[in-house]
C-alpha cells in the first residue's frame, strides 16, 4: 500500500506544477485561477494525507 502512497504523492506533485504553469501570471485574481487554485490546494490535502497515513502505518507497524 505505501507504494501506491508514494505513485499519489508523485502524481499529485506533477499535477501540481502543471497547473501552476496553466495560471494566468499576468492576472492572478481569483475569478481568472479559481480552477487551478482549487487544484493546487486539492492536491496539497491528497499529499499531506498520504504523508500522515504513512506515518500512520508505519508507527503501527513498530507497535506490533
Amino acid at each position: 500500500m505505501k507504494k501506491f502512497r508514494l505513485f499519489l504523492i508523485f502524481v499529485a506533485s506533477i499535477i501540481i506544477m502543471t497547473s501552476l504553469a496553466l495560471v494566468d501570471h499576468n492576472n492572478y485574481h481569483w475569478s481568472n485561477n479559481s480552477g487551478y487554485y482549487l487544484v493546487v490546494i486539492s492536491m496539497i490535502f491528497l499529499i499531506l494525507s498520504m504523508l500522515l497515513s504513512n506515518r500512520y502505518e508505519a508507527n503501527s507497524e513498530r507497535q506490533s
